[in-house]
């Protein structure tokens, strides 16, 4: 599902039409600058939640370039993003009496849309864009169930073909690509039974399944009817610093650790190229366990310890052996390969990222940015994915953030089996109930607020092996 311009302005409208209270001017400003990010970004998704530090930092080194979304290049004019960033700086000032009341929000957009209207009239894309940005601002009313996700995460594959993606510009995919595939660069492989042609890999069909303004992903299937996983880094990166990144994740090899099977490198184009897990996420498994065909995947205790033994095999792998802190593990991040066991996926790929500041409900309190990881953080993410499967809770609602670490310690201990844990764990009439108790207090153990109170990941590991799951 691709989401357009029209969709994404509806959302600044709904936002402005919420600040028609007085006394919620200065709060709503402030949300509204969110969603006017959003609107050029094509959008963070949630767990993301460096947005408006990351686009103010780009904003005020003046690199709008690289917080515009490529399905937007080309279709704003320099004035009109200019005039747009700045109302977005001006809603985020960090005291209300400083931002700006609604009307003279709207009233530099629409200044920004008559610099839009300025390009030439014969340009259809320009006129596509004066159209929306004029359609946001006279609507009256929008029916809320007509509205795109306010985070904007892509649910429904994408039907492309990775050659056509990376030369040039091909229907509505195409022109979300800006930088074309040129001659003169490598595929390099770490998996030599794992091969394929750099001509295999452009040619194959593909499927986007998530993008964000670091990196986009595809599934492409190629001739010989295997999948791989491939990520295009949108990021502008030194061919050194990549080199030296992927050189040493080109030797991890773990069972539990998603291991990088090859990388190209060339003028203009950036991809790493990964197995692909067919049975989705850790995340996607709470969230639904329900299977295409409609059958339901047993989500049952065996499984779900699995999962908790394997991640915590894969960080100590990780620490121990490769001295590599992941830095951003969740539950989206923990893939399940054909036979449900998980793989810990996105390793060593903030090494490539800007840092950019974290959302503290599912991460650890002291965890600035990415830049400051440590193996303490990688046990409290742990802590976060133990409760999310002893739960079946997510750290959001909606958009709305969930602290799971405060909610588990709130109930007492006696009352955990009837509010706390997921009823199908009480179900299943699981012989011991204390195993459930004492993974549930391993797991607060690894979210204590202060990084020396919680275990190490060799800890956890054997406590786990201890309680004899």
């Amino acid at each position: 599902m691709i989401v357009d311009a029209s969709s994404e302005i509806h959302h600044l409208m709904l936002s402005m039409e919420d600040a028609q209270n007085q006394s919620l001017q200065a709060q709503q400003c402030h949300k509204f600058s969110i969603s006017e990010i959003q609107f050029a970004t094509h959008g963070l998704d949630e767990e993301q939640w460096g947005l408006a530090s990351w686009a103010q930092d780009c904003i005020r080194e003046r690199k709008l370039s690289q917080i515009v979304d490529f399905s937007l290049r080309g279709q704003l004019k320099k004035d009109c993003l200019k005039e747009f960033a700045g109302v977005a700086v001006t809603c985020l000032r960090a005291h209300p009496s400083q931002r700006p009341a609604m009307a003279e929000v709207v009233a530099k957009l629409e200044f920004a849309l008559s610099l839009q209207n300025k390009m030439d009239s014969s340009s259809t894309k320009s006129n596509k864009v004066s159209n929306k940005i004029r359609s946001f601002l006279t609507a009256k009313t929008l029916k809320s169930n007509s509205l795109m996700p306010f985070c904007f995460a892509i649910n429904e594959p994408i039907d492309v073909n990775i050659k056509k993606v990376v030369s040039k510009p091909v229907g509505s995919v195409g022109s979300m690509i800006d930088a074309g595939y040129e001659s003169g660069g490598d595929l390099v492989h770490f998996d030599g039974g794992f091969e394929f042609t750099l001509t295999d890999l452009f040619n194959a069909s593909a499927k986007i399944i998530n993008e964000n303004p670091f990196w986009r992903t595809y599934v492409a299937y190629l001739t010989n009817g295997s999948k791989v996983v491939v990520k295009r880094i949108l990021t502008q990166l030194s061919q050194k610093k990549f080199e030296s990144t992927v050189s040493t994740l080109g030797k991890i090899r773990h069972p539990n650790v998603l291991d990088l099977k090859a990388c190209y490198w060339g003028r203009g184009e950036t991809l790493v190229v990964f197995k692909f897990t067919p049975n989705g996420s850790v995340a996607s498994l709470l969230q639904y366990s329900k299977n295409k065909d409609g059958s339901r995947t047993a989500f049952d205790w065996r499984l779900k310890t699995n999962i908790i033994t394997g991640v915590a095999r894969g960080l100590f792998y990780l620490h121990a052996q490769e001295k590599i802190v992941h830095g951003d593990l969740k539950s989206n991040m923990i893939l399940l390969d054909e036979n449900y066991d998980p793989m810990i996926a996105n390793v060593g790929l903030s090494k490539l990222m800007p840092a950019t500041p974290r959302f503290r409900n599912n991460c650890a309190p002291e965890l600035l940015d990415s830049a400051n990881a440590t193996t303490e953080i990688d046990v409290y993410s742990l802590g976060i994915v133990m409760l999310e499967i002893l739960t079946r809770e997510s750290t959001y609602k909606g958009i709305h953030p969930v602290d799971l670490p405060t909610w588990v310690r709130s109930v007492p201990t006696e009352k955990w089996f009837t509010d706390v844990f997921d009823l199908q764990l009480i179900k299943e009439n699981i012989k011991n109930h204390n195993v459930l108790v004492k993974v549930m207090r391993l797991a607060l153990q690894c979210v204590e607020y202060d990084p020396k109170a919680r275990p190490t990941i060799q800890d956890v590991l054997c406590t786990l092996e201890q309680i004899e799951l």
